[in-house]
Order: C-alpha cells, then structure tokens, then sequence
C-alpha cells in the first residue's frame, strides 16, 4: 500500500491505495470524499501537471523515492482560479523538492566524519538518489551541481557564488547541509521546456574565464588574490564575459586555498540533446578556481 497525500485549500486529505491502481481512479476517489468536481480540478505530481489521458498507473507515476517511503503527495487547484495560484504553485513544489533532496544529505552525511577516501562514493549516491527525484518533473531540464567539503579547520578558506541568468518561469534554488565537519550544498537550476532562449555556445567560455583568473592569481597568495584581485574577476566575468547571455545560463564558481578539502559532481536532467553542462578546476602555486556553467538551448 501507498499513501497519496492530496493537498488542497489548506485542507489535506489521505488516501490509501495500491501501485497497481490508476491515477485518475486514485484522483476520483479524493474528489468523492472531499464533495469535490474532478472536471474543474488540476493535479499536480513533481511539478507537472498530472495527465489522466495517459492511463498511468500509480507505478509508473510516482517516483522510486516516494514508492520506498510508501508516500507521494498531490497539489490539487481549482481550474477557475490556476492564474492566481501559479505562485503559489511554484513555491509549494520548489519547498517540497528542497525538503526531499534535504533528506537525502542528511542521509548520507549525518553522523559521520569526512573521509577524503570515502566522500566521493557518498557523493555520487547523493547525486544518484536526487536524479531519481528530479527526473519526475519532466516540466523542466535540470542542472543540478553537488559540492561536499570539509570544514573544520579556520586554515581552509573558500569563497563561492551562484548566478543564474535564467527567465521568470524558471527556477533555482540552493539546498543546504551541515553536520560536525562536513559542509554540503546542492545547487538547482530548473529550466522550462519549451521556451524560446540564448542560443550562443558556451564550451569555449570556461578557458576565457581561466586566463582571466591566471593573469590575476599567479605567483599572488591565496590571501593577496582573495582580498585585492577576487572582485576584479567577478565583476570581469559578470559583467563583460557572461553579458550576453540571457535566459538560459547557470554559472558556478569558487575559490579557495589548497588545503581545503572538497569533492564536487554535476548532473543534467530531463535534458534536451543540445543541453550540456561543463566544468573545469585551475590552479596556481596557492589557489583553486573551480567553474561550472550549464546551458539550457
């Protein structure tokens, strides 16, 4: 058995079902005991719109994460009032998301020590249970990149952004994890499909970045570079290198000294065949720089 929680009006109503049964039936049945018309509701499953003309089950609906918790929960929205409530909508999908890929750091990192030996295999099971999640918005290409580090030590120092140039119906969002020594963040870009975007290649952009970094970091300390020369570089590749791309970018980027301990993974998803996600670290005698950039087309 499974629990389909739908959420309505503030109203949350559980109904218990087997994977077997078909969504619409599934739907029906909530419609019955809320006294509620099936024909001028929405239904919303991973941020997509639930189509009863598709005769899913709820097998092949639910995602494996949901089926392993025996639990999945459904917005449900009046037809006549969906423009009024496509904020909302968007707000409660992306908290729901956050809160599943929350769950899945403290999984795997909570009680434990960092293990420059053993993170990596943590990591790539953090990636591949969120996939598993986000794969079921099938609304949006994904581009989501993990960074897990080590942070005890005042000696390691590291700096980061995140910036998207993406549209209005696009959405990004960074999840956060800490436990005794192991720091831990998801960042998520969530690109519409369907929309109309920037079409200039970015693949030769990461080596253009890099001289920038070269000609400002090298020979400097960690220290000197960071306090006089890392705003120089933001604000070159902000604001002359990235300028022109619109609507359809995520960028990442950090810095930080070399006894910093840190792991990192990207991952697109639901993606296009012209959608591609690239990185690249570059060092100097004392510093790192790490980029990440994921083009939606």
């Amino acid at each position: 058995m499974i629990n389909v929680v739908f959420k309505y009006n503030k109203h949350t109503i559980l109904i218990q079902c087997n994977l077997s049964e078909l969504i619409t039936d599934i739907c029906e049945r909530f419609t019955i005991k809320a006294y509620l018309d099936l024909k001028k509701l929405i239904f919303i499953y991973g941020g997509t719109k639930i189509d009863f003309s598709q005769k899913l089950s709820l097998k092949q609906l639910a995602n494996q994460i949901d089926q392993n918790r025996n639990e999945m929960s459904v917005l449900v929205y009046d037809i006549d009032n969906m423009e009024n409530k496509k904020a909302q909508l968007q707000y409660d999908f992306i908290e729901t998301l956050k809160e599943k890929l929350q769950s899945i750091l403290k999984l795997y990192l909570e009680d434990r020590n960092y293990s420059e030996n053993k993170v990596n295999k943590w990591r790539d099971a953090i990636m591949r249970d969120c996939e598993k999640i986000l794969a079921s918005y099938r609304d949006f290409k994904i581009f989501i990149n993990s960074i897990i580090y080590y942070d005890a030590s005042k000696e390691c120092e590291c700096d980061w952004n995140y910036v998207t140039n993406i549209g209005k119906k696009d959405s990004y969002f960074i999840v956060n994890y800490r436990s005794n020594n192991i720091n831990a963040n998801l960042y998520v870009c969530m690109f519409l499909k369907n929309r109309d975007r920037t079409k200039k290649d970015i693949r030769g952009l990461i080596d253009v970045i890099g001289k920038e970094f070269l000609l400002l970091a090298e020979e400097r300390s960690y220290e000197i570079f960071k306090k006089k020369y890392y705003n120089i570089l933001e604000q070159k590749v902000i604001d002359e290198i990235l300028k022109d791309y619109k609507y359809s970018l995520i960028y990442y980027y950090e810095i930080y000294n070399k006894c910093h301990q840190r792991t990192s993974a990207i991952l697109t998803i639901n993606q296009d065949k012209n959608d591609y996600f690239i990185h690249k670290t570059i060092e100097t005698n004392d510093s790192r720089f790490y980029i990440a950039l994921g083009k939606a087309n």
